[in-house]
């Protein structure tokens, strides 16, 4: 295994720079990333850094150009950096977690932000599983992240034992498409932003905790069946909701996103928690379908809600920045909501569990205690 000193740990803000600086530096990372790739070495320091500028091909700015990037990939490497344009849109955000030696899993990895913010008191604690479809981005976070268990695949082909993980943190994909799924019901597995939450479940311990930032749908779309199968497995600790800027800058895009931070049941339950049910917001003449929730702790939306959105023509319900630093009101928030948790015991036996590794393949040596499937 490499040395873990070679592991890269972002301990600032990166400066993404313009449309034009955002291209070259995808374009130096690539190429970076395939001459690391060829000959085995690991990339230096400074190498590090601009691998980490990496932004991907989201912003319609960037994916425009790749033309240009005929002589630098291949046919494959193109098509599959033209299919991520739709979800390659890499967290930009700082997320802080408990003080405890814990397994990880990242399900749509990007180049690793979430690995790569880690504190530096736990970096020694903590046991990354990463996940990332793109060949391109798989490659430059293999790079980044040496010692993390790095599957290039889509999570729904990824084979990883149940019960396995204390925290499942990502930055899911948005849209309305779905993957096929052997165990979860059609509903579970489309759109995919839900089936990440879904097939999720049954990787997590009991008392294990979930973190997505999603589509602000998974709460505020009127078909509620997603939340009521969720509901019954997990316990809403707190959601989020971040102004349509907040990922404007290494995206290239305006959207309403939530941070969903869920702890799984030891026991499931029958109860509808407020959060399963969705109200009208409803400012003037104008009216959206909005979650309960949300309507009820207004001071969990970091912004202004607004009818005057241009991203979702079917409502135009958006939430605006106001004016607001959103990294200090995401760390006052996060620090308001998390102070309030209470530590949940489980019949988890306490001790990390040894892994083996593969190519497609998590294999545990024992079977933590987890509640049966159940995908009703």
């Amino acid at each position: 295994m490499a040395n873990k000193d070679i592991c890269f740990h972002l301990g600032q803000h990166l400066d993404l720079g313009t449309p034009k600086q955002r291209f070259e530096n995808n374009k130096q990372a690539i190429q970076l990333a395939k001459e690391l790739a060829s000959t085995g070495r690991t990339a230096l320091p400074d190498e590090l850094g601009l691998l980490s500028k990496y932004v991907g091909w989201g912003d319609s700015c960037l994916a425009s150009r790749m033309h240009e990037l005929t002589n630098l990939l291949t046919e494959e490497e193109l098509r599959s950096a033209r299919g991520s344009t739709l979800n390659a849109h890499y967290t930009a955000l700082q997320l802080g977690f408990g003080e405890l030696s814990i397994h990880a899993l990242d399900r749509s990895t990007g180049i690793g932000h979430f690995k790569s913010m880690t504190p530096e008191s736990l970096r020694e604690v903590v046991d990354w599983t990463e996940i990332e479809l793109d060949g391109l981005t798989a490659t430059i976070l293999k790079a980044l992240h040496p010692n993390s268990r790095v599957f290039n695949m889509g999570f729904e082909a990824v084979n990883l034992p149940d019960g396995m993980f204390d925290l499942a943190i990502s930055n899911v994909p948005f849209g309305d498409y779905g993957v096929f799924s052997k165990r979860l019901p059609k509903y579970l597995t489309n759109p995919i932003h839900d089936f990440f939450f879904a097939n999720t479940w049954s990787l997590l311990r009991p008392g294990g905790v979930l973190m997505n930032i999603t589509s602000r749908f998974t709460l505020d779309k009127k078909d509620d069946r997603v939340r009521k199968w969720l509901a019954r497995r997990f316990d809403l600790l707190a959601a989020l909701r971040l102004p349509e800027t907040a990922f404007e800058e290494n995206a290239g895009t305006k959207v309403v996103t939530d941070i969903l931070i869920m702890r799984k049941r030891i026991e499931e339950t029958e109860e509808a928690p407020l959060w399963v049910k969705t109200g009208v917001f409803k400012p003037d003449h104008r009216a959206a379908t909005v979650n309960q929730y949300y309507l009820e702790h207004p001071d969990m939306i970091i912004g202004v809600p607004s009818m005057d959105g241009r991203m979702y023509q079917s409502d135009g319900y958006t939430v605006l920045p106001a004016g607001i630093n959103l990294p200090a009101e995401l760390s006052r928030t996060f620090k308001r909501v998390l102070t309030k948790l209470e530590p949940v015991s489980s019949s988890k036996e306490e001790e990390a569990i040894p892994v083996h590794f593969s190519d497609d393949t998590v294999i545990s040596s024992k079977t933590p205690a987890t509640s049966s499937w159940l995908p009703n």
